[in-house]
């Protein structure tokens, strides 16, 4: 019996009463509280739409928030559910549910993302300024006839440029183009060395095990595409590579969000050579996707599709 495994960004689902969040009326009012709801509501349809086995999110804003939502899919389908704590600064980190057994689940996080040296013995030349922002969460599942399987759930951070910061944390706006060129560089090298610890646990995760049994599978929203700088790091080479499952799409359009007016594939599916070769479908639920503005406040659904990969 084949496993289906999904990823979906559900897009800033914070509490009623969190002043971060979103919705009509003040934080705690009644208007929130239904707002809130509806929002589990739609979310929980999905989810449950699509019926998949093991389903990664991002964007869950705590374990209040992911039990709300799980409640809501409840009455549907039954899951169990993980939360990978801390947030990040914007207060959103990633989740799993699950109908499978899970052997046990991890949330890696670290204050040090890696970067690469040029010669042995070279000092890390950043320490700890480069922190890992939302942990990624790590489950052992027993996925029926394909065995165990590593489940890792991503969000890479955006393309934003990263300004420069202060002691007290305060952006230093750029003025020059080369200050604008530097807010780029921080921003690739965060999100390359993001890809790149990931890249590190799926080895750890599958090193010393039979070829057949490296069973591994990322799933996330990794904002970009899948021939990115960040995202080949990710896949990378050899026996341990991660194979893009949007390579195989057999329905929907090639579209998980709409960035200016264009769709495009940013969350994704990657799987180990033993996984890959036993996909057989790969759907990405775009009905209904729309582009939300940064600053939409009462939107019910979510600004990314659910990406839903079967194999076995």
């Amino acid at each position: 019996m084949a496993v289906t495994f999904a990823t979906f960004n559900v897009r800033n689902l914070f509490l009623a009463d969190d002043p971060r969040g979103e919705g009509r009326g003040a934080a705690g009012s009644e208007k929130r509280r239904l707002f809130f709801r509806e929002r589990c509501e739609h979310l929980a349809a999905q989810i449950a739409r699509i019926d998949a086995d093991v389903v990664l999110l991002q964007e869950v804003t705590g374990p209040a928030s992911l039990e709300a939502l799980a409640e809501a899919i409840r009455t549907r389908l039954p899951y169990t559910t993980r939360f990978a704590a801390p947030t990040d600064e914007r207060g959103i980190g990633n989740a799993l549910l699950a109908r499978l057994p899970v052997r046990w689940v991890r949330s890696h996080g670290t204050s040090a993302l890696p970067v690469p040296v040029f010669m042995e013995g070279q000092a890390a030349p950043y320490g700890e300024a480069l922190p890992l922002r939302r942990p990624f969460v790590h489950a052992l599942v027993e996925a029926r006839e394909l065995g165990e399987v590593h489940v890792f759930g991503a969000h890479l951070k955006s393309q934003t440029p990263r300004s420069l910061r202060r002691a007290d944390g305060s952006e230093v706006a750029p003025t020059t183009a080369a200050d604008h060129a530097d807010a780029l560089f921080r921003t690739m090298l965060m999100r390359s060395g993001e890809a790149l610890h990931l890249r590190r646990l799926v080895d750890e995760a599958v090193d010393g095990l039979p070829e057949g049994e490296r069973k591994a599978i990322v799933l996330g929203d990794l904002n970009d595409t899948v021939d990115s700088f960040p995202v080949r790091m990710l896949r990378s080479r050899g026996p341990t590579a991660l194979h893009p499952a949007s390579d195989l799409l057999t329905g929907g359009r090639r579209r998980t969000v709409v960035h200016g007016g264009e769709g495009v594939v940013i969350d994704h599916a990657l799987l180990t050579w033993p996984l890959y070769r036993q996909v057989r479908s790969v759907v990405v639920h775009d009905d209904g996707l729309k582009e939300l503005g940064r600053h939409e406040a009462t939107a019910i659904a979510s600004d990314h599709a659910p990406v839903v990969v079967e194999v076995g």
